[in-house]
């Protein structure tokens, strides 16, 4: 495993994914993705952390983000927790930071 950051985001490369580490806030007025200092994803979701809901919103807010299908985002760890660990398939780290640095903004806000 390969740790690499680009522009405040933390990526562990791996064999056959990347792994992402996601802080996960449920129930939020409004869906937004910005940085943790510490190199995170911090999710802001619209679904409430109920019957699954915000993992299958985060899950398919990736997904289309990233332009892959549902099935190559898998939350690995995490998933009755904020603090998640979310592996992504089919996507090179050259794929990734392309598509994240086109969606990130002076601020470190994704779009």
């Amino acid at each position: 495993m390969d740790i690499k950051k680009f522009k405040g985001l933390k990526v562990t490369e791996r064999e056959d994914s990347l792994l992402l580490k996601v802080l996960v806030r449920p129930s939020s007025a409004k869906r937004s993705f910005s940085l943790t200092d510490e190199g995170e994803l911090r999710a802001k979701l619209i679904s409430p952390a109920v019957d699954d809901k915000a993992n299958q919103e985060l899950i398919a807010t990736l997904s289309k983000m990233l332009k892959i299908p549902k099935s190559s985002v898998l939350i690995e760890s995490g998933c009755s927790s904020k603090s998640k660990k979310v592996a992504l398939f089919g996507l090179s780290l050259a794929e990734l930071k392309e598509l994240f640095l086109a969606r990130v903004g002076e601020d470190g806000i994704l779009s």
